[in-house]
């Protein structure tokens, strides 16, 4: 997990068995993470949702997950409508909009209906993460069986910067990795190699060697046509995270110059390198 040895424990905010939040740190961004087991009764959920800390930096990022006791859909997340599923219900969303985050799973399935409580009558169990997070990333939701010896479903949303391909697609060389001098330097290097190979033993399968040299060749260049990828596409996340981080404290600090400043700097920086990597 990003962030994970700066994990810290914010426990001020703690309510013993109910809440906790835990504080990270993605680069110099500030991610909170919320742990939730929302009152049964519906008469206390919401002193209880509306208690909870919402006062954070602006640009902040938060995750938050558990067992929130309320189906939050009234007709796709319950079997059986009832008057107490309403009990704190208007509090805990107003929660979760002060934070920013959305139900990855339900926009994902928009008229899916699964329960994941003990009588597989309610959706209880829910992860929220940041609407950035999950505008930029590709989210994929799961509800599964529980092997950990509880009645919930676990649920799991996992992220990725890239969706899977469907098919293997045939690999060309791109002419940006010939721009790398290491990568050049090393072509010729490995070549010299190679021929020198071919002219020290003239009984050599030289179309053989030649063949088992591209192969080998080829199979490094992917392996840095990846790195390079992989490299370019962290870039630009951090860059359209940095953004998006700056367009928050904007709307937070209304007209300041120095904000104003921040996202026309931030916007800049990620058309430069968008323009780079094109």
């Amino acid at each position: 997990m990003p962030g994970y040895t700066t994990l810290t424990h914010l426990s001020q905010y703690d309510v013993p068995g109910r809440y906790l939040v835990a504080r990270a740190l993605w680069g110099n961004l500030s991610v909170y993470i919320h742990n939730v087991y929302a009152p049964v009764e519906s008469d206390l959920r919401g002193a209880f949702f509306e208690l909870l800390p919402r006062d954070f930096e602006p640009e902040s990022l938060h995750l938050v997950g558990g067992d929130f006791n309320i189906p939050l859909h009234s007709t796709l997340d319950t079997c059986s409508p009832h008057p107490r599923h309403g009990g704190g219900k208007q509090d805990c969303v107003e929660w979760l909009t002060a934070l920013g985050v959305v139900d990855a799973w339900r926009q994902l399935n928009p008229r899916t209906r699964l329960y994941s409580g003990p009588t597989r009558a309610n959706r209880l169990d829910y992860l929220f993460l940041d609407h950035e997070l999950v505008s930029q990333l590709n989210p994929k939701a799961t509800y599964d069986k529980n092997d950990f010896g509880g009645d919930h479903l676990t649920h799991t949303v996992t992220l990725s910067r890239s969706p899977a391909p469907t098919t293997k697609p045939y690999w060309r060389l791109p002419r940006e990795l010939l721009l790398d001098p290491n990568i050049r330097s090393a072509i010729t290097m490995e070549a010299t190699s190679l021929l020198a190979s071919m002219r020290d033993d003239q009984d050599l399968n030289d179309g053989a060697m030649w063949y088992g040299w591209l192969k080998r060749m080829k199979a490094k260049l992917i392996h840095c046509h990846r790195l390079h990828t992989q490299a370019a596409s962290n870039q630009l996340q951090t860059l359209q995270l940095r953004l998006a981080a700056a367009k928050r404290a904007l709307e937070w600090h209304g007209d300041h110059a120095q904000a104003a400043g921040e996202v026309t700097a931030a916007q800049l920086a990620l058309d430069s390198a968008k323009a780079e990597h094109s």
